[in-house]
């Protein structure tokens, strides 16, 4: 049992569901946190009370040319690489998250958006990301047109952009 106040580095899973006709099949990548480094991989402290909604969620993505997709969110999307195996690489992304990715041989069947950063200024991180070279997705569909690859979807101003891996990622900024 866990007491309060005990700091300890878990294991972390990796989740990734892989669509096979119409049915997701989980897979899970465990892989153990190194101890808090000058490298800033946080450790995070427990009690007996803590429930999901406490903790922060890591995102898998699944990438079936793994190289090519870490390059991409390594060079062109600018996150730092903290832990990488054969099968998958995991970035350091704004407060306690990560993005990992985990190689497939089916890849992301679904179009939709497989996860979005909530940013403070959309404008100038679109700005930043293409002039890295990554493309900003523009959509005319019923419901959903963007101007200058910017959607106003009510709560949010949203854009997206199509990792090698073709996942659908979106970059926000809350109303």
């Amino acid at each position: 049992m866990i007491r309060a106040g005990i700091t300890r580095v878990f294991f972390t899973f990796h989740t990734s569901f892989l669509r096979v006709r119409n049915r997701f099949r989980l897979r899970l990548v465990l892989y153990q946190l190194e101890r808090a480094t000058r490298e800033g991989v946080t450790c995070w402290s427990y009690d007996e009370a803590n429930m999901l909604g406490d903790h922060p969620i890591e995102v898998v993505l699944l990438a079936t040319d793994l190289e090519a997709s870490r390059d991409f969110y390594r060079d062109q999307v600018g996150l730092e690489i903290i832990n990488e195996t054969p099968s998958g690489v995991t970035f350091r992304c704004g407060g306690s998250t990560r993005l990992a990715l985990s190689k497939s041989s089916v890849g992301t069947a679904d179009s939709q958006t497989q996860a979005a950063w909530r940013v403070g200024d959309l404008d100038a991180e679109l700005a930043e990301l293409r002039s890295r070279g990554v493309i900003i997705e523009e959509y005319d569909l019923p419901g959903l047109t963007t101007i200058d690859g910017i959607a106003d979807v009510g709560f949010a101003r949203i854009a997206w952009f199509i990792d090698p891996g073709k996942n659908c990622i979106g970059v926000m900024q809350l109303k």
